[in-house]
Order: structure tokens, then sequence, then C-alpha cells
């Protein structure tokens, strides 16, 4: 359970039911959890490859998507953890974000052929919704609306996930409230 971002002031949960699917998508468009999340199976753990320590960014996305291809995820609705968010925490610089951007990169063009999808076509997608996240994260309401509906538009798929759908929705909303209240503001 992800909490404190200011954006998302109350605790929300990623699932409302058990689910059993190949989160494989739902990754390669930028959802995850955060690791204390996930219970692995060792063997899993092995065969995927492990932790990739030369990263120091991202490292959880690329292992969750390197993982993701030995089947379907169950997913329960219970709180196991809660990870709080804050302005404090320390943030990728240019360089770091770059480097992981290669290996995810690398992850979603393996995903790709176990999709059945084109890769350059799974990389927009993930790009576009990568910028999103950034926009929103960095709260520029505005830009993050344009980026969530530009990237909704071209790949509609995101709304028919029951992990990423509810994300997404709650991301528009917030953007689309601070948008009208900045435009509001500015027309007085």
């Amino acid at each position: 359970m992800v909490f404190g971002d200011g954006a998302n002031p109350r605790p929300d949960r990623p699932v409302r039911r058990e689910i059993v699917r190949d989160i494989s998508r739902d990754l390669v468009y930028g959802w995850f959890l955060v690791p204390g999340c996930v219970l692995w199976r060792t063997e899993l753990l092995r065969e995927s490859g492990a932790w990739n320590e030369q990263m120091t960014v991202s490292e959880d996305h690329e292992l969750e998507l390197r993982s993701s291809r030995f089947g379907p995820w169950v997913l329960v609705p219970d709180v196991v953890l809660h990870y709080r968010v804050h302005d404090g925490q320390t943030r990728p610089s240019e360089e770091q974000a770059r480097c992981a951007a290669g290996q995810l990169a690398h992850q979603i063009d393996v995903a790709a052929a176990r999709l059945g999808e084109r890769s350059e076509r799974l990389l927009r997608g993930w790009g576009l919704m990568w910028s999103a996240d950034q926009a929103f994260r960095a709260r520029r309401p505005r830009q993050a609306l344009l980026a969530y509906l530009r990237a909704v538009v071209a790949f509609p798929v995101v709304m028919t996930s029951p992990l990423l759908r509810p994300v997404v929705l709650r991301r528009i909303g917030w953007a689309a409230a601070r948008s009208a209240a900045g435009l509001r503001a500015t027309s007085h």
C-alpha cells in the first residue's frame, strides 16, 4: 500500500480481489509492486537471474519484468507492506534514469516477443506512460493530464487492465482537478 505522496492522501490497495494474471503487459506499461509486497519462490528468483546488482534505479521493476515470463502472478488484496512516499526521498540522477531506461527497454523488448507484440509499439507505450508518470510525480498537472490522455488514446489496452486502470483514472482525476483549479486561478 503506497501512501503519502500528496496526490494520493489515502492509502489505496493495489487490488480489491484476488487476481491470477499474466502481468507482463501491465509491467510494460508501468505498473509494479514494491518488492516487499511480493512473495518470491527461491527457484523463480534463481531462474530469472535474481537482482541486477549493476542497477541502482528501477532494479525492482526490471526484476519483475524478467520474472513475469515464468507464468501468471497471484495478486491478493491483503496489505502486507505500507510504503511511504515523501518529498525528502532521493530521486535518481538523469544518468541513473537513462541507464535504468536502457535496462528496462531491453526487458520490454524480451517481453514483446513473448506477448506477440512489436517491440517498438510496446516501447512507445512504455515511453508515453513513463512521461505521464514523471509529470505526475513532479506535480505538473497539465503536463500529466495531457500525457496520460495521449497514452490512453494511443494504447487503450491500458484501460482494460484491472491493475493499471484504477491508477491511471485516479491520476487523470487528480491532474484534471488541479489543471481546472489552475485555470480558474489564472482567469481571476
